[in-house]
């Protein structure tokens, strides 16, 4: 069991890291490199959701930058499976480190935490069918703020 939830929270982490990754069409960001990830804790908060900390080695060569939240769906087939939610996570200028994401995984409406042990224990390792919508909100240390919007990543790609 443990074993399928890291691979979730896998899948999770990988949609904040495309969503991270790609948002960096911002010109001073694009040489972001997402160096580790990992799982520090993750406990079950009610009958349909988990909490954790994920780990994120980042390498940022450039300016600091702050993500305020992202909000996201990880979808099988293109049906929701879990919602994910994270926290703030404030990003230093030219360093290389590892930060702890608080996030929130729920799980979309008619699945149960066994229909997505299932669903994932089918389609590993190669994730087929697996994609993310995201919606990362960035703010730059000078206060200014976008949304970026991301949608269809295809997470197989990410397995390689």
């Amino acid at each position: 069991m443990k074993k399928i939830l890291n691979i979730l929270l896998r899948l999770v982490l990988v949609a904040v890291v495309a969503a991270g990754v790609s948002s960096c069409s911002l010109a001073k960001l694009r040489k972001l490199d997402i160096s580790s990830f990992g799982i520090k804790y993750v406990v079950p908060s009610s009958a349909n959701s988990l909490s954790g900390v994920l780990l994120l080695g980042v390498d940022n060569p450039s300016i600091s930058f702050t993500v305020t939240s992202l909000d996201g769906v990880i979808m099988c087939d293109g049906k929701p499976l879990v919602y994910v939610t994270a926290g703030e996570l404030p990003v230093q200028k030219k360093s290389i480190q590892v930060y702890e994401l608080p996030c929130t995984v729920t799980l979309a409406e008619n699945v149960s935490y066994v229909n997505v042990l299932a669903t994932v224990g089918k389609r590993l390792p190669s994730l087929a069918g697996f994609t993310a919508d995201a919606d990362l909100h960035v703010k730059l240390k000078n206060g200014k703020g976008t949304t970026l919007k991301f949608r269809e990543l295809d997470l197989s790609q990410f397995t390689n």
